[in-house]
Order: structure tokens, then sequence, then C-alpha cells
């Protein structure tokens, strides 16, 4: 795997960062193992020494309408373990589970927000530019085998 280093990661003093990489659609590695719908993720990483709940939360990828998708709170599949990681899907079907957000990345890059239940705060955003198949991108490296989960 070919590793470019983008950028550090810097903590933020209420809320660790916690999106980590981000992978639109790509056709080997994963795509192999996945449907297309499952090749648009975003990856939250906890850095932080306690367990974090997004339930309630919102996932956006408009920076003008931060309450474009709540997380559901009533599933425990929303917790997100200190020093482990949770996948969203960007799939735009939230039929397919809590995790399953009502949007879906575009190739040629946007903006991406995690905002707390207030509906106001922004706990971490990411804006990237247009993507490559089969390389993801993340908050401090690019990887060229996306691999949720295992960054």
């Amino acid at each position: 795997m070919k590793v470019k280093k983008s950028k550090k990661i810097k903590s933020l003093t209420d809320h660790e960062k916690l999106i980590n990489l981000i992978a639109v659609q790509g056709e080997k590695d994963i795509g192999k193992l996945l449907s297309s719908i499952d090749r648009v993720f975003i990856e939250l990483f906890n850095p932080g020494t306690t367990a974090v709940d997004i339930g309630g939360w919102y996932a956006t990828d408009d920076a003008s309408e931060l309450t474009k998708h709540q997380i559901p709170s009533d599933s425990s599949n929303t917790i997100i373990p200190a020093g482990g990681y949770l996948v969203l899907w960007a799939s735009g079907e939230t039929s397919r589970g809590a995790l399953h957000v009502d949007f879906k990345l575009k190739k040629g890059g946007e903006f991406i927000g995690l905002v707390l239940s207030d509906g106001v705060t922004v706990v971490d955003s990411l804006t990237f530019g247009s993507q490559t198949d089969d390389i993801s991108y993340g908050s401090c490296l690019l990887y060229t085998s996306p691999s949720p989960r295992d960054s």
C-alpha cells in the first residue's frame, strides 16, 4: 500500500477529530468485496480514551444544511469505542441500517460535516477535492487500498 502524507491531525479541545477517512467508489480491492453502494463511506476514528456515542448527531454533505441527516439515537451501533472506528455508509439508502446516511458522496469532491445533536455545533468537517477510484482520502494520509476500519 502506498501512503502519502497530507497533514497532521490536530486534537480539538472539547471533541477529538473524528472524520478519519473517506472513499468514493472504486473497482478493485474493496470493490471486489462490497456492492457499489457500500464502496462509498465515511470512516470515523475515536482517538480519545472514552467511548463516543454519535446517536442523535447529524451528518451532512452541505455546509448550509447542518441537520441534513440525523443519525438514529436508538441504536447501539452508533458508539465509537475509545481507540475504535465506526463507518457511516454514504449510500443514500437509510433503509439499509442506522449507519447509512441520507446522501451520497460526490466523486468530484465536496464538504462533509459531523454536527452535535444541537444542530449547530460542528464537531468535525472535511472538504475534499476530486477523487480517484481506489484511492481513499484521509484527514492525515492518502490510502491506495481503501479499507474501512483498517486505516
